[in-house]
């Protein structure tokens, strides 16, 4: 499928340049008739045919594969659903459209414009530079398949979005540069098709590319100007193209010069250093203030000029070494947070910041209290119930007395060490009321009749 895409694109490029080669031959509005121009005009349908049976093919490999994978029926993509007839329909249609075999139909004629309906064609014709972007589109990996699957799976609703925002991440000047030479290119060949035989300033494909690149970074010499009413259309679509793309330029640079996680780390102790010294020097001058000012008052001298400058200095003092102490705590906090990390991820992704640190160490604190109130607590009833036996048995066989196995909170879980206390438990009164009733069995009601008499 690439290479069909491949093959499209060079063909369109072919057309392109046949059908500017056609209208910049003639000087004038009206075409000759001639073999020169019947054979382009032939050339042209030839390749917009090949590019109709490369489409064919490039669209039946297409709805295939899409069958393989089960994506035809996908919510979102735009090779997924009726996103896929609707972009097919509308590259069927750009390639049909070519020059007729009948010249010269005038579609405009004013004292500001005239346009022939050879003209139209040939605009439409440059709008096969589209297949140029498609051929980036499918080469892109954010586009594969797989990229559509595990888009599926995470939800995303435009795959065609998430493509080309991808893209623009990661070759965001590739992108703002190639853009801006196909758009000046693009727009120089409408405005010297609309402008050929109108404006006398524009007489080359030079001066519209000149006409094109300065309106295009918004300067506006104004030594050419379009003179027909659909160039200034088309000048006032320039002027947004490139609005744009200053707009991405800005927000490239931006993110070029944003700091990282270590680079900041860097610069927020590197600018404490600087400020603790720019601290120092400040505090020499008020101690030299203060100093100046005590001899001034032993000597009973005006001194109401040093008093404001002394003030004045302490002050600036004070507020610098509140900022210094409020961003070297900040800081501090930062770097112990990002070196302690790469040590807590498992144990604590949740604390975004320090007061969920401290909150997470206070619970962890009331938790492991809890577990050792809870182990004393069982170790204590564990006590009981073997003391408990010792005492109710009177005898202790060690041949059929069994030990308890001790309770160990760190080796299982908490409900887990709950159970088997209970667990133990239970055997132990069994274990009690077995030996009781063995006891008993040679007791008479004669012997226990005293006791009830007593």
């Amino acid at each position: 499928m690439i290479t069909c895409t491949m093959l499209t694109v060079l063909l369109s490029i072919l057309s392109i340049f046949i059908a500017v080669v056609e209208n910049r031959s003639h000087k004038v509005r009206v075409i000759t008739v001639n073999s020169f121009t019947i054979s382009l005009r032939l050339a042209l349908m030839g390749t917009s045919l090949l590019q109709g049976v490369l489409l064919i093919v490039y669209w039946s490999l297409r709805s295939k594969v899409n069958k393989a994978y089960s994506i035809f029926f996908s919510k979102s993509g735009v090779f997924a659903g009726s996103d896929c007839k609707k972009l097919m329909i509308f590259e069927f249609i750009l390639i049909s459209i070519v020059q007729p075999y009948t010249f010269n139909i005038v579609i405009l004629d004013n004292d500001y414009s005239f346009i022939t309906l050879d003209d139209l064609i040939t605009i439409c014709v440059l709008c096969r530079s589209y297949f140029l972007f498609k051929l980036l589109y499918d080469a892109s990996y954010y586009n594969s398949y797989r990229a559509q699957w595990v888009g599926n799976l995470t939800d995303v609703d435009n795959m065609m979005k998430f493509a080309l925002k991808t893209i623009l991440q990661t070759q965001v000047y590739r992108f703002i540069i190639g853009l801006l030479v196909l758009s000046v290119i693009f727009f120089a060949l409408i405005i010297t098709t609309i402008e050929k035989g109108i404006n006398k300033q524009v007489r080359t494909y030079s001066d519209a590319i000149f006409l094109t690149f300065v309106t295009e970074i918004t300067i506006g010499y104004g030594d050419i100007i379009p003179s027909s009413v659909i160039t200034q259309v088309v000048s006032v679509f320039i002027c947004f193209c490139g609005a744009f793309m200053f707009a991405m330029l800005m927000i490239s640079i931006q993110n070029s010069m944003d700091l990282s996680d270590n680079e900041s780390s860097a610069f927020n102790d590197i600018k404490f250093n600087i400020d603790s010294k720019a601290l120092n020097k400040l505090a020499v001058k008020v101690v030299q203030n203060w100093w100046i000012l005590r001899k001034m008052r032993k000597k009973n001298l005006p001194r109401f000029t040093q008093v404001i400058k002394y003030n004045k200095n302490l002050t600036k003092f004070k507020l610098t070494r509140m900022k210094t102490k409020a961003s070297h705590n900040t800081n501090m906090k930062t770097t112990i947070y990002n070196m302690g990390w790469a040590s807590r991820q498992r144990t604590k992704q949740l604390c975004k910041s320090f007061k969920e640190l401290d909150d997470y160490e206070q619970i962890s604190t009331t938790i492991i209290k809890r577990q050792l109130v809870i182990s004393k607590k069982c170790t204590f009833i564990e006590m009981n119930c073997q003391e408990m036996l010792e005492n109710l048995t009177g005898v202790r066989d060690d041949k059929k007395y069994v030990r308890l196995s001790s309770f160990n909170p760190r080796g299982s879980s908490l409900n887990n060490n709950l159970a088997f206390l209970k667990k133990q438990k239970d055997l132990a009164v069994k274990r009690l009321l077995m030996r009781y009733s063995q006891s008993t069995v040679h007791d008479t009601e004669d012997n226990l009749t005293p006791d009830r008499k007593n």
